[in-house]
């Protein structure tokens, strides 16, 4: 009897190190296919896919270590964790690829899909730190008020992340690469466009900056970027309108109107300026709150471009509010590629 009991504990145990190791790959797998990148750009020295692996692996040693010992945490315990990672994981999957109809909300200044999504992939990551945490508290003896303690550092270890996060995008980024001597392009990235189509002082900046280095002959060509919302003209158009109002030709415009994100913006400088138009020297011009995450998204995409920051100086308030903006979607993308 005691025999078949144990078998069943190992059975239910595999299973659970099994569908760990199965979620680990789907999220490498959809991390590139939400970014429209083959797997064969995969790389483990990433730091977003580093985190992943890392975690897993924590989880994965726990499941195995909690097998052999006596006051094991029951794999009905464990598998309720890890069905409702599952939920989560495959809900945040659906969203990013079936289009439902969705009311075009806009929340901390992107669509409602986007930041649901980007819930629906924290909420499974949050349960993998209460599972680890859990499975590893036991391992230590730590027995009391197991659950609890488990989601207080769970929530504990979300903090000293964003606080990693937050101190990494206040480092400053290396500029680039302007060279008159070469053809380069500046790419605006989009921002708000206020009511009656006027650029937000973010994207009248970025077009003044990427204007200036037109002007003194660091780039012969500006990329805009960005959609729009109900009722306004793209960002793109809007930036457009400004450069020619500054006497840029309208051949060294170039408008792309249907991104709506950084990555989106990204994607389409990989895939259509590098790619396809075989254009390799590429400056990003931005705030200098955004220039952190560009960079990362950059190296996920394998794109060498310089990046420069806009000169509008902001509130400090405005200025923590941007960063800590940035510092939660930098989380976001580094585990989860949105």
């Amino acid at each position: 009897m005691k025999k078949i009991k144990r078998n069943n504990i190992n059975l239910l145990s595999t299973i659970s190190i099994l569908i760990v190791f199965l979620h680990l790959l789907i999220i490498f797998y959809v991390k590139y296919k939400i970014q429209n990148l083959p797997i064969g750009n995969f790389r483990l020295g990433y730091i977003g896919n580093l985190l992943n692996l890392v975690f897993s692996t924590l989880l994965i040693i726990g499941l195995v270590v909690n097998i052999f010992i006596k006051s094991r945490v029951s794999d009905r315990t464990i598998l309720s964790y890890i069905v409702i990672m599952t939920v989560f994981l495959f809900a945040g999957i659906i969203n990013s690829f079936i289009k439902f109809p969705m009311p075009r909300i806009y929340m901390f200044e992107h669509q409602f899909r986007d930041v649901l999504t980007g819930m629906l992939f924290s909420a499974y990551q949050f349960v993998n730190f209460i599972l680890i945490f859990v499975i590893w508290m036991n391992i230590t003896g730590r027995h009391g008020l197991l659950f609890l303690n488990a989601s207080l550092n769970a929530v504990i270890i979300i903090i000293l992340f964003f606080i990693f996060a937050f101190i990494y995008v206040n480092q400053s980024k290396p500029s680039g690469r302007l060279n008159k001597t070469q053809n380069e392009v500046a790419v605006v990235l989009g921002a708000a466009v206020w009511s009656k189509n006027i650029p937000s002082p973010m994207l009248a900046s970025r077009v003044e900056k990427a204007f200036e280095l037109y002007n003194q002959g660091y780039v012969n060509k500006i990329q805009v970027t960005g959609g729009n919302a109900p009722g306004e003209l793209s960002e793109a158009e809007v930036a457009s309108q400004y450069l020619k109002q500054r006497g840029v030709n309208t051949n060294d415009i170039w408008i792309e109107k249907k991104s709506t994100n950084t990555a989106e913006q990204v994607r389409y400088v990989k895939e259509e300026l590098i790619n396809k138009r075989k254009l390799m020297n590429i400056v990003f011009v931005s705030n200098a709150y955004h220039l952190s995450r560009i960079y990362e998204i950059c190296t996920f995409y394998n794109v060498n471009a310089g990046i420069e920051a806009s000169s509008l100086n902001i509130s400090f308030d405005s200025n923590i509010y941007y960063k800590v903006r940035e510092s939660v979607a930098l989380l976001v993308f580094w585990f989860f590629a949105l």
